[in-house]
């Protein structure tokens, strides 16, 4: 987990452009097994489960970066829950067997991870839970294999069949309490990996894009996120407010930044659930400044993003509802950017998007 990859509508200007022209055909044909036995009993939940996939991935047309590559996985994994005296125990062991084909390139990886957390309830108001992992990745098909234009990144990719499996080392520290009326939340982590994949720009130009070359270094990912939130009963419903930011630095253990990493965010929610179906949600993100960037990177303005929604039930008959829905998004139409993308320069994040839409189940 490396804690900060899940950014909302900051990803919304990379989707969209990724199959490229109309002359480009992408096709993902896979196959998935799974069962899970359920060997548990009275002192312990235990679970044993086993997974096999088969994916074909082929891309035929004019944007062709990637040749058709066969993956095959096996998976088998252990989980253990137990409730001690003083503590709250999970245990987790997983390994995989990988295997990947394309044209005259193979490659195959053999894993094992393990994770574990314990959790605690010190006190009436205070819980901690503490967890430590070693986790395998293997590289995708699109870091070992790929080589050609991907429009889409607006670079010439090229992968690297040579790449070793990341392993993340990563400890955790998460606190839950209260404080003055607010459910308070602090979670801290850092996360240790070696041989991290990236995608990084070189100073060449082939077909009159940027040559980006798949490689790796050992990085370390640390930060923390917290939350304030309370809960407040109304004549004819509750209103909610929280308060959050969250926070990552990562560097190179060599020096240096990983590139198109995400700045820290400042998030204001404010929501209504009333008892006459009408509901309603403003939420303010204050995204800020990337203070630490690559080598050739350039720096992101912050930004400041509102959007708000509203909600309403209708409901016809036991099983009827109809659900009318109003909601705007970026209400100050700000000109943002999103620093994790490949094109944040050429394709800002979308302005101000306001809609109303109806849901009618029965």
């Amino acid at each position: 987990d490396d804690h900060g990859d899940d950014h909302g509508d900051d990803h919304g200007d990379d989707h969209g452009d990724d199959h490229g022209d109309e002359g480009t055909l992408f096709k993902n044909k896979s196959k998935e097994l799974g069962l899970t036995f359920d060997i548990s009993n009275q002192q312990a939940t235990q679970k044993i489960v086993f997974t096999a996939s088969e994916e074909e991935l082929s891309i035929t047309g004019e944007e062709v970066f990637l040749a058709t590559t066969l993956s095959d996985e096996l998976t088998l994994g252990y989980y253990l829950s137990n409730q001690l005296d003083i503590a709250h125990i999970d245990f987790g062991v997983r390994y995989d067997q990988i295997d990947r084909k394309s044209a005259n390139n193979t490659y195959d990886a053999n894993l094992t991870s393990l994770s574990t957390s314990i959790s605690s309830d010190f006190t009436d108001n205070l819980s901690v839970s503490f967890g430590l992992s070693s986790v395998h990745k293997a590289p995708s098909s699109m870091e070992l294999f790929v080589n050609g234009p991907h429009l889409a990144t607006q670079r010439y990719e090229k992968g690297d069949r040579t790449l070793e499996p990341e392993k993340a080392n990563n400890i955790d520290l998460t606190f839950n309490t209260a404080i003055a009326g607010f459910d308070a939340n602090l979670s801290l982590y850092k996360n240790s990996i070696q041989n991290f994949i990236y995608l990084d720009d070189t100073n060449t130009e082939q077909e009159e894009l940027t040559v980006a070359e798949y490689r790796q270094q050992d990085a370390v990912f640390e930060g923390y996120e917290i939350e304030l939130s309370r809960s407040v009963a109304l004549n004819n419903g509750s209103l909610g407010v929280s308060i959050a930011r969250d926070y990552v630095n990562a560097q190179f253990k060599q020096g240096g930044s990983v590139p198109r990493s995400v700045p820290a965010r400042n998030i204001v929610n404010f929501s209504y659930i009333g008892d006459n179906n009408l509901d309603w949600l403003v939420s303010i993100k204050d995204v800020q400044k990337s203070s630490r960037v690559a080598a050739g990177e350039t720096a992101t303005n912050g930004y400041q993003w509102i959007n708000v929604s509203l909600s309403k039930d209708i409901k016809a008959s036991d099983d009827e509802v109809l659900t009318l829905s109003f909601f705007a998004k970026n209400l100050l139409n700000k000109v943002a950017r999103n620093h994790s993308s490949f094109v944040k320069n050429e394709v800002p994040l979308p302005g101000r998007n306001i809609g109303i839409k109806a849901n009618y189940s029965f």
